[in-house]
C-alpha cells in the first residue's frame, strides 16, 4: 500500500492544468518551483503555519504542524507531526504538493524524503526579520495569492522601518525558566529587541541560542530582564515578562510583541 501511496503526488501533479512555471528561493537557498499554484499545503512548524495563513493561502491548507494555534481557523485542521519523526505515509495520504518546513527543526531526512517523492518543500530559517516578509511574499507567489502576501509584507517592511524612539534599555533576555538561556546576535530575536528599544547584553556573541552564567550575566549589569516564562530569580532591577504569543515565533504577530514592548519600556524611568 505505501508503495502505490508514494506515487500519488506525482499523479495528482500530472492532472494539475497547464500553467507557467514559478520559483522562488527560500530561507536556506535552495530554489523551490511548482508549474502551477500549490492547491494542499501542509505545514511543518507552527510559525510556518502562520506564514501561509498570512499569505493568504489558508484555504489552500490541508493539514497543519502540531502545536499550531494561530490564526484560529488553523485549528480546525487536521494535525501533524512537525519536530519528531514524520508519518510518512499519512502525509502521503494528505497529497500535499506544497510543504512549508522549519529547517532546523525538522528532521533533514524526511525533508529530503519528501523532495523525492516529488514534492515541492519550502524551508523556513528567517535569522532577519525582513526575511519574514520575503517568506510571505515567496508563498503568496507559489500557492497564488499574491496579492494578499504583498500587502502584509508591505506592512511588515514599513512597520520594521520604525524602531522604537526611546534610548536602548541594557536586558538580559531568559528563555528558560529552569536555566540561563539566552540568546546572541544571529537569532532573530537580537534584531526584534533592537527595535522594541532594548539592548541585548549578549548581542556580542555570534551565537543564535546559548548558556550563560549568572557571574556573566551580572558582569553585564543589565537595567532589565526580560523573561520567556515566569522566573523565580530576578536578574536586574526590572523585569518584564514577553508574551509568548508574540514572542515565541518569527511570524507577522512578532511586530506586536515589539510594539508592546517598546511600550513598556518607554514607561520605565
Amino acid at each position: 500500500m505505501i508503495r502505490l501511496l508514494y506515487l500519488v503526488p506525482l499523479w495528482l501533479a500530472s492532472l494539475m492544468p497547464a500553467a507557467a512555471g514559478m520559483t522562488v528561493t527560500d530561507d536556506t537557498g535552495r530554489q523551490v518551483s511548482l508549474g502551477h499554484s500549490a492547491q494542499r499545503i501542509v505545514t511543518l512548524s507552527p510559525h510556518a503555519t502562520e506564514l501561509v495563513y498570512a499569505a493568504g493561502a489558508g484555504d489552500r491548507v490541508v493539514a497543519v504542524a502540531s502545536y499550531s494555534d494561530f490564526p484560529p481557523e488553523a485549528l480546525e485542521q487536521p494535525g501533524i507531526g512537525s519536530l519528531g519523526g514524520l508519518d510518512r505515509e499519512q502525509l502521503l495520504r494528505l497529497a500535499p504538493d506544497l510543504v512549508v518546513a522549519w529547517d532546523s527543526g525538522n528532521r533533514p531526512g524526511d525533508l529530503l524524503w519528501l523532495e523525492r517523492m516529488g514534492i515541492a518543500v519550502y524551508r523556513s530559517e528567517p535569522q532577519q526579520l525582513e526575511q519574514i516578509a520575503d517568506s510571505i511574499e515567496a508563498i503568496g507567489e507559489l500557492a497564488g495569492s499574491t496579492g494578499t502576501a504583498r500587502r502584509v509584507a508591505r506592512n511588515l517592511r514599513q512597520q520594521l522601518s520604525r524602531p522604537c524612539p526611546h534610548p536602548p534599555l541594557a536586558a538580559f533576555i531568559q528563555l528558560s525558566d529552569t536555566n540561563l538561556l539566552t540568546v546572541g546576535r544571529r537569532h532573530w530575536l537580537n534584531q526584534a529587541l533592537t527595535l522594541a528599544g532594548v539592548h541585548n547584553i549578549f548581542s556580542d556573541q555570534e551565537r543564535a541560542v546559548f548558556t550563560v552564567t549568572p557571574e556573566s550575566v551580572l558582569a553585564r549589569r543589565p537595567a532589565l530582564h526580560l523573561a520567556a516564562a515566569p522566573v523565580a530569580q530576578t536578574w536586574a532591577p526590572r523585569v518584564i515578562e514577553l508574551d509568548p504569543a508574540y514572542w515565541s515565533r518569527p511570524g507577522p504577530r512578532l511586530l506586536r510583541g515589539i510594539a508592546q514592548l517598546c511600550r513598556q519600556r518607554g514607561a520605565l524611568r
